[in-house]
């Protein structure tokens, strides 16, 4: 392998940089002679997580990737829409009461769901930034 006395040079940290960074960043040679380095070293150690995406500006810092902007569209129309389905089956159990102390308990209900609804309609829009 080409990539062999490359990474046999290379710091223990460096190895483990290759083998845990993005498949995209190198070769898959590269990555393939890091593992085997590592496992000749005996190395041993704990995989990062998998976090968001981020990109790195100009001057080197990271910044997490901007969400598209269809997404957020989709989240706050899914999330109103859920919002309403829940508002109509509580006004769909104050209609279908058979007796005058169901309908009074689910009347109840109505203004509950609704101040729900709208809750969770400015939560939405604050997060998504619609």
């Amino acid at each position: 392998m080409r990539f062999t006395k490359a990474m046999a040079s290379r710091s223990d940290d460096d190895l483990i940089e290759v083998v845990t960074s993005s498949p995209e960043d190198w070769e898959p040679e590269a990555i393939e002679a890091a593992k085997a380095e590592i496992e000749r070293r005996g190395l041993r150690f704990e995989p990062r997580p998998k976090s968001s995406p981020v990109e790195t500006s100009a001057d080197g810092s990271a910044e997490e990737a901007p969400t598209l902007p269809g997404r957020k569209i989709v989240a706050f129309v899914v999330g109103v829409l859920l919002s309403l389905v829940g508002v109509m089956i509580s006004l769909v159990m104050v209609a279908s009461s058979k007796s005058e102390a169901q309908r009074r308990q689910n009347r109840q209900l109505v203004p509950w769901t609704c101040a729900g609804a709208v809750l969770s309609f400015f939560v939405m829009f604050a997060r998504t930034g619609c």
